[in-house]
This record gives structure tokens, sequence and C-alpha cells, in this order.
């Protein structure tokens, strides 16, 4: 553009000076040297500006929304589950602050996986982005699965760690799951969406039973649990509403399109509160990002997944590079017992075999009674508040059926520091006795769940299925006789750290 602005400008003044000198003598030819020097300068290149960014690579939620790939499907279900969630003017603000820095996490690894980016949202529908959510069904954690699909996709639970509770290594099974269940279904995601709520098969079924009275076999045209056919339309809702925000006049939130969360792995068994020390973090910190872990350590493996700041990556990796082996874990000096055996002493201690044998240099299972093991055992009380109950011991009120075996299972105690807590002198308990009682149970360790009765059930059937004795169920429900009715509600205390 400037250099056809020059060459006009120098043609006009030449045009000019040539009507002048015609006016008053004979035009001469212009030499060389004039030519060269009425010629126009050469013009200078603009200096490119850098484009200001937009608003998809500023921030995330509108980066999360650039890889939308679901067909948009227009449903009475759909409406319906849009207009429930625009009853509540911040509900896209309130997703934001219950996901935090795990939805970065989560769009990262759709990505990786080529995968679309509304399904980052599927944990709002699932569990709103609790890692301790429980169903009644017993499904754990924040993309809910039930504990055959978690073994089945590699998520540990055992004693030391839920894998369903873990925020990476859960995201990561449930893509896996996901990515499964898509090709099952020949590419629609929305049966892989219906099956990873009701289950594959049962939506196997309602596909060929379609199939055969010669029925469509899309996801509106199936016959499913009424559970099913409103979860899909929920994810769609929510993720019409981010699509169009504007248009329902929210605004989407300004989080950075950044990734603030690492996954490292730490290696062998070592303490969470040496981990907290070596990242320059507190244990409250290490505790809030890594929900899987249900012990003041990480498992007695050689590899352990924790979720740590990025800022904190470089310090934490030399820290344990530095860190001798043997200051990893506290340990135990334990004298072996007449009768004991490699594999009495792992359970007793809730470690295994291959770790005892490893930190006491065994080349075999042969011990000798009256010679010493070294056993990995921590301090349960180091961990954070946050993982623990209140400081101050919780008070318990025997009730009809009790006994010091049932309310110690409860609390995951030893009956024996239940009598000498309380100073008893027998097993002896009476109805409206007060308890106290000192636990390292998770603060968190309970959840309230309404349970609708159906047809069949009976009290011990319901206990058994929640895990709970029948005297808890009575006293929760104000119960004074075992007869239900179908369609009653209990309320149920669920442990959530229970497998």
């Amino acid at each position: 553009m400037k250099r056809c602005t020059n060459n006009r400008l120098v043609g006009l003044l030449m045009g000019l000076l040539l009507a002048g000198c015609q006016s008053t003598s004979e035009v001469s030819e212009p030499t060389a040297q004039q030519v060269v020097t009425t010629a126009a300068p050469p013009a200078l290149e603009a200096t490119p500006q850098p484009a200001e960014p937009s608003k998809a690579e500023l921030y995330l939620w509108h980066h999360m929304r650039e890889g939308f790939a679901l067909t948009e499907q227009s449903h009475p279900s759909i409406d319906k589950e849009r207009k429930r969630y625009l009853r509540h003017k911040d509900v896209i603000a309130e997703i934001d602050k219950r996901a935090g820095a795990y939805l970065a996490i989560i769009i990262e690894q759709l990505e990786q996986h080529q995968m679309p980016l509304e399904i980052a949202m599927l944990p709002f529908v699932e569990s709103g982005f609790d890692p301790y959510a429980y169903s009644h069904g017993g499904a754990v954690g924040m993309w809910q699965f039930m504990p055959a699909t978690a073994k089945r996709f590699g998520l540990a639970n055992d004693w030391w760690f839920d894998g369903r509770r873990d925020i990476y290594l859960s995201t990561l099974a449930a893509i896996d799951y996901l990515k499964y269940l898509h090709e099952m279904f020949d590419g629609d995601w929305l049966l892989a969406l219906a099956a990873y709520n009701s289950g594959e098969g049962r939506v196997k079924r309602a596909v060929k039973k379609n199939k055969r009275r010669g029925k469509a076999t899309d996801f509106f045209s199936l016959k499913l649990p009424s559970e099913t056919t409103a979860y899909v339309p929920r994810l769609l809702a929510i993720t019409d509403i981010v699509r169009n925000a504007e248009q329902y006049n929210m605004e989407l939130p300004q989080r950075p399109n950044q990734q603030t969360l690492v996954a490292i792995d730490v290696g062998n068994q070592i303490e969470l509160a040496i981990v907290a020390e070596l990242a320059g973090m507190s244990l409250k910190q290490i505790a809030e990002l890594n929900p899987g872990y249900n012990r003041w350590a990480t498992a007695p493996t050689t590899s352990n997944m924790l979720l740590i700041p990025q800022s904190q990556q470089q310090q934490l990796e030399a820290g344990l590079a530095q860190l001798p082996a043997e200051q990893r874990v506290s340990w135990q000096r334990y004298e072996i017992r007449p009768g004991d055996s490699l594999e009495r002493i792992a359970k007793k201690h809730h470690t295994t075999v291959k770790v005892l044998m490893t930190a006491n240099n065994l080349r075999s299972h042969i011990i000798r009674a009256g010679r010493h093991l070294m056993i990995p055992l921590g301090d349960e009380a180091r961990l954070p508040p946050l993982r623990l109950a209140d400081d101050k011991p919780t008070k318990y009120q025997v009730q009809r059926g009790d006994s010091l075996w049932l309310i110690a299972r409860r609390y995951k105690v030893k009956h024996q520091d239940i009598a000498r807590w309380n100073g008893l002198s027998s097993n002896m308990l009476k109805p409206g006795q007060t308890l106290t009682i000192y636990t390292n149970e998770p603060q968190q360790q309970t959840k309230t769940v309404r349970y609708k009765v159906r047809n069949g059930d009976s009290l011990s059937l319901i206990a058994k299925r929640f895990d709970v004795s029948v005297s808890a169920l009575k006293r929760w429900n104000s119960l004074t006789s075992d007869f239900l009715r179908a369609g009653q509600r209990l309320k149920i205390e669920v442990n959530l750290t229970s497998g």
C-alpha cells in the first residue's frame, strides 16, 4: 500500500515539472543523472503487528468450547435439562469452582486422545467433580467407577489407595473405557455415553431389540432406564449452555488456558509428609490434590503417581533424587514370634511379602522366631486435618445391639483401644452409654445418601448392601420396627473410604 502511494506522488510531481518547462522553452531529454535523482525512493516495509490472542488462546473454557465436536441435538429431554440448569444463572461459575485445576488435566488428556471436549463436562454430570462422591449402587469418585469396572481398567483399590478417587488415574481409565465403548458402538458417542452410565450390555440389548422390530437404533429411540435417558441429555444440555453462553446471557469463566498441575511418579513407597517437605508444600495441599491415598504414605509398590503444582516439580524431583532409600518411610523393628510367617506379618502390617523381603535383604521366605524384621510403618497422626477427623475426640452413644467389635469396625480402630480409651474393664456395653473414640479416618469418611426401598428389601439386605449395621439404619431413620414398605425413603451414612 505504501509503495503505490509514493509512485503516484512522484508521477504527479513529474507532470507538473514538465508542464512548467513546456511554457518557457524547448523540452530537453533528461539525462541519466536526472532520471536517477527523480526516481521514487525505496518503499519501507511495514513492521507486522502481533495479532491479539483469541479468547480460546487465553481462557480454558473458551478453548474447551472450540473443541466441542458432538453433533448438536434437538430433543425435548435436552430442553428439559437445559431449562433446569438455566434456573441457576451461576451454573457455569459453580462448575468452574468445583472443577478447579482438574479441568485442565481432563481437557489435556481428551485432546491427546482426540476425543470431543464435551466429555470434559461428564464428571459434572456424574459427580459434580467430587472425588469423594459415592453412589447408592457403589460407584466411587469423580468419574463414578464401579469396583469391577475400576479393576478392569487398572484402578487399584486396597488399604493404601483407591484409584477411583485419584484425579489423574481415574481420568485416564475413564478415557480408556469411553474409547472402548465408542468403538463398540461403531463411533456413536451418545450410545457410548449411555453405556458408560448403564452398562454396555444393557445398551447392546436395547439396540438389538430395536433392530429386530425394525426401529431406529439412535440413543433417543432406545428404551433405557430413566436414569440413563436423563444422563445423556444432561451432558448435551450443559454443553449447549457452554457453547451458546452469550445467547443465554452468561459469561464463560476467565480461567487461564494453561496447565498448572503435573502428575509425576515418585517411585517406591514414601510418606506424604516427606513428599510435602521435599516439594516445599503443606501436607494439606498434597492431600487435596491426591484424594486417592487412604493412608499416611503411598502404596508399597515401585510406582506411585502424585499430582503436584508444576511450579514445584523441579524442586520435588531434585529432592527425591537425593533422598536415601531408607529415609522414604518410617520403620518399626518387629520381633518374629513362633508361628509367624512373612505372609502373616505382611498382612498384619498392611504391606507385602516383597516389601518385607526387599527391606530386610531376605533371599527366601524362611524366618526364625526371636530374630527381627524392619517393617515400613508411617505415622498416621501426621496426616493433615483435611484427611483426618477433628483433633477433638469423637463421642459415640451406644445403641441397642452394639458391641465393641461392631463399633471398632465402623470407626476402623481396634476394640482393645476403645476399651483402653474409656477405661472399660469388660466388653459389656449398655445402650445410651457414651464412648470416646479417637480415629484417623478422613473427615469426609461418610456421605448421606437417600435410598428408595424396593419390593423384597429388608433392613438386613440394605445394611449388607451398604456395609452398615441394622441398628445404625434404624437410628438414622428413627425406625421403631423392622417393617419397611416399597417406596419408603431411607437416609444412609455411607463410608466413603470403603471399597
